[in-house]
């Protein structure tokens, strides 16, 4: 009877008396209540009215209440991942306890059914709850109920909203990045594809580094285009570059070089950045040797056809450096090294002497000229 009546009273609790309410209360009286139930091997009324609580919690204005709404639902979806052995990557650490009525499908099927995707990404936009909410996206990800309209309304929290906002959103996204689906990863490529390259802020770039190197690692990678490689893909993309710039890319590898050397792009800060991201890329991930090549062959155009010398003799640079864990200090080894690559290595070197001899003569003849 007195459970019952428990039982009863949090499942009608108002709204006004929760605003009113230390959640802390409940909270203790689930866990006085959970003794009783489990020498009765009644583990359903605790494990329905955890959720139960944490809705009421996640609806009411408090953001104080909210966020330990979803700190009790994130304990619940921990709880039955855990069961049934489906913890995501970001987080391997063991709940104190297992669930013995909530089902893994129960309990998904409940979050859809009770709207909290739209509790915490539409009603209660607030960076706090967008930072805590990985679980809950990460669950219906794993499922594939993670639909288009949804990432569409995440994507929208990166878009013309305060900073912390936005920052969280996208460390949301990129933290799930690697259990997201293959439509998913497309999806989010696609939204960043369409950013333009004056738009870029070093966020985004940073952004783009981590969601790259996460895709990377998901189990759908494979499958997302029609060579399955990044690097093979972005070799075909500078090889076509002249007369495919409107072309689809799923990864955006290539999009740290275009803002790199974007004469649209005015902030220094932000161009070093997207090179440091493209290098970055480079340790974090096995590189084909030709695929750094594609790059060094790059900058070495730059810097024969442009006037930013300084500038891209730095990017040369740290290309270049990239090839040192291929190399020995045998000669032997460095040659055979250029020779497989048809001696481009050596080429470049000559063809930067003989930039720098030409710079240093015109440096000679102006000094010359003007009795320096």
């Amino acid at each position: 009877m007195v459970k019952n009546g428990v039982t009863m009273r949090i499942q009608n609790i108002s709204n006004k008396e929760m605003r009113d309410l230390n959640p802390l209360i409940i909270t203790r009286l689930l866990e006085t209540l959970e003794i009783y139930v489990i020498r009765r091997n009644n583990y359903r009324v605790i494990e329905e009215l955890e959720l139960i609580f944490a809705k009421k919690l996640l609806l009411c204005t408090k953001i104080e209440h909210k966020l330990k709404g979803l700190e009790e639902l994130n304990k619940s979806i921990k709880k039955v991942e855990y069961t049934y052995g489906k913890l995501p990557p970001f987080d391997k650490s063991e709940p104190d306890k297992k669930v013995h009525w909530l089902t893994y499908d129960y309990l998904v099927n409940w979050i859809i059914d009770n709207e909290i995707f739209d509790v915490i990404f539409i009603d209660s936009v607030h960076p706090e709850m967008i930072s805590r909410s990985n679980r809950v996206v990460s669950i219906l990800a794993k499922n594939d109920r993670l639909i288009l309209e949804d990432l569409e309304i995440i994507w929208n929290n990166t878009q013309e909203v305060h900073e912390d906002t936005r920052r969280a959103t996208l460390d949301m996204i990129h933290e799930i990045s690697v259990i997201f689906s293959r439509t998913s990863l497309q999806f989010i490529f696609k939204k960043i594809n369409e950013i333009d390259n004056s738009n870029y802020d070093v966020t985004l770039i940073k952004f783009l580094e981590k969601y790259i190197i996460s895709a990377m690692g998901n189990s759908h990678f494979q499958n997302l285009n029609s060579t399955g490689n990044i690097f093979k893909d972005s070799i075909n993309w500078i090889q076509n570059k002249k007369g495919n710039k409107g072309a689809q890319k799923f990864f955006n590898l290539d999009k740290f070089w275009d803002i790199a050397n974007d004469e649209n792009v005015t902030d220094t800060e932000i161009k070093q950045s997207a090179m440091d991201s493209l290098i970055s890329i480079f340790d974090s991930v096995p590189c084909p040797i030709n695929y750094k090549i594609q790059y060094l062959n790059l900058s070495v155009n730059n810097i024969i056809s442009e006037d930013n010398f300084v500038e891209n003799i730095v990017i040369f640079q740290k290309i270049l450096s990239k090839f040192r864990h291929y190399y020995t200090e045998d000669i032997e080894q460095l040659t055979k090294i250029d020779n497989s690559v048809g001696g481009f290595i050596s080429m470049v070197i000559y063809k930067l002497q003989e930039v720098v001899s030409s710079q240093v003569s015109s440096n000679l003849s102006y000094c010359r000229s003007k009795r320096i």
